[in-house]
Parts: structure tokens; C-alpha cells; sequence
């Protein structure tokens, strides 16, 4: 029975064991998130509860579904939270995720469709960007009101090794830096054993190089950063050897999102 209190215990992130040693109460991040709005919730609980015994001849719990209902159909209608991205796909891509990792409605938004406070709907509480573009937005004179987030994305294998295998890989990117991180990741995924970094301010001069008339290069693929692919004209989108380097929101990320978007306990995991 100890034993199962204390696994239960470390399943909400209170407790933390320590193979040989022991379970410890759990300081951090998991403690307070799990903490942070727990008794205010039973409190709000408790008091609705009176109120709809008092006043109604509703059970709580039949009361309490018609509320959680009436909140997926409003949160559905009018949803708090938006993903931002430079194309629609990537931005719905992102918003897809967001949905089903943490079951709420997450709007797509195309960022050039921003261009001030108005842009973003007043329903919306939190705008969730890649780092790719949040300088941009931030730049954009948000709403006090709006909680921008910057969410830290990683390089996914899906429907990527189909279009690269046996090829030479360019991987073009306008930073340095990120270019050399994307290409890690990729190499990391054993995607292609053949990669070459374009760093490049102005990518439809580049790939005019690399595909142009009389240039084509049978056995390369480039992959475009997010920021290039919202870049490039839409010529070079429709050519099939070059893609969007797929992206995913990194697993590390979910409990803070989670939490700035008002998940009072974090996610849930399994």
C-alpha cells in the first residue's frame, strides 16, 4: 500500500525516486505545476458545487458536463490559443500538434497575414511562434493581453528519408548558425550521408543555380529552412526536389506550453 502511494505520488510529480536511495518531494518545475492552481480549483469546485445543489435540481456532475461541453464548443468557436508559421501548411502542421498533444483548438495564422495588434483575433490569449519568426512578431506591437511564446522546434524524419535517400543534400538556411544546427539534426537522423550548407540571403538567386535551365541537378535535394520556404517564390515550391525541412514541436517543450496556455496541471503523460 506504501508503495503505491508513493508511485502514485511521483506520477503526479510530487515525490521523485532515486534508484537505492529512495523517494524525495520534488522541487521544480513538476512540483509547481501540479501545485500551483490545484487548491484554487477545488475551492472554485466546492463552491459551485454549493451553488448548483442550492439553486438547481441538477447533479454536480451533470451540471459540471454541460459546463465542460459548453467550453470545447466555445473554445472550438472562439479558440484562445494560434500558431504561427510562414506558410499555411507549416502553421497548420504546428497548430495540428498543438491540438492533439494537448487536446484544445489551436488556430493556424499565416504570418504575413499580421500586421498589428487588429491582426490577432481578441478571443486569443497565447500566440505560439517558432524562434524563426518571433523576432517578427514581436516587432508587430502585440496586444498587452497577448502572451507570446516562443516554442523550440526539431528536425522530424516524417516525410523527409523518402525524398533524400541515395541524394546529395543541400540544406539551405540565411543564419549560419541554424544552418549548421538543421544539418546536426539531420545527420543525426542518418538521412543522408552526402550534405552541403547553402547559407544564402537571397534563396531564388540559389536555387535558380542549382535548377535553372540547363542546371538541373538530378541527384540533389534542398531542403529550405521554414523561414526560406515562406520566402520562396512559388515556382520552386511545386519542384520535386525541394521540400520544407519538416519540423515538430521539441518533446521538452509541452509542459511549458501547456502551462502558459492554462493547463493548470501540466500535460498528462501516458
Amino acid at each position: 500500500v506504501v508503495l503505491k502511494a508513493y508511485e502514485r505520488l511521483e506520477s503526479l510529480g510530487l515525490v521523485r525516486r532515486k534508484p537505492r536511495s529512495g523517494y524525495f518531494v520534488a522541487v521544480g518545475r513538476s512540483h509547481d505545476l501540479v501545485s500551483r492552481h490545484r487548491f484554487e480549483l477545488e475551492t472554485m469546485f466546492e463552491k459551485m458545487a454549493g451553488e448548483i445543489c442550492n439553486s438547481t435540481g441538477l447533479s454536480v456532475l451533470g451540471a459540471f458536463r454541460y459546463l465542460a461541453q459548453l467550453a470545447e464548443i466555445r473554445a472550438r468557436n472562439r479558440p484562445e490559443v494560434v500558431f504561427v508559421e510562414c506558410t499555411q501548411p507549416q502553421a497548420a502542421g504546428h497548430a495540428d500538434e498543438v491540438k492533439t498533444k494537448l487536446a484544445i483548438p489551436c488556430l493556424p495564422i499565416v504570418i504575413d497575414q499580421i500586421s498589428g495588434p487588429s491582426s490577432i483575433p481578441a478571443h486569443v490569449r497565447t500566440v505560439l511562434v517558432t524562434a524563426f519568426h518571433y523576432g517578427e512578431l514581436r516587432g508587430q506591437g502585440l496586444d498587452e493581453r497577448v502572451n507570446l511564446v516562443s516554442v523550440p522546434i526539431e528536425v522530424s524524419t516524417e516525410n523527409l528519408s523518402t525524398g533524400v535517400k541515395g541524394r546529395q543534400v543541400a540544406v539551405f538556411e540565411s543564419d549560419q548558425s541554424q544552418a549548421q544546427h538543421m544539418a546536426h539534426d539531420l545527420d543525426e537522423l542518418q538521412t543522408s550521408k552526402d550534405f552541403r550548407l547553402e547559407v544564402t540571403s537571397d534563396i531564388d538567386r540559389s536555387l535558380e543555380e542549382y535548377f535553372g535551365t540547363g542546371r538541373k541537378k538530378n541527384q540533389v535535394t534542398a531542403l529550405l529552412s521554414p523561414r526560406l520556404w515562406g520566402q520562396v517564390n512559388v515556382k520552386w515550391r511545386e519542384h520535386s526536389s525541394i521540400h520544407p525541412i519538416p519540423f515538430r514541436v521539441s518533446e521538452s517543450a509541452w509542459p511549458r506550453i501547456a502551462n502558459t496556455v492554462g493547463l493548470p496541471l501540466g500535460t498528462i503523460v501516458g
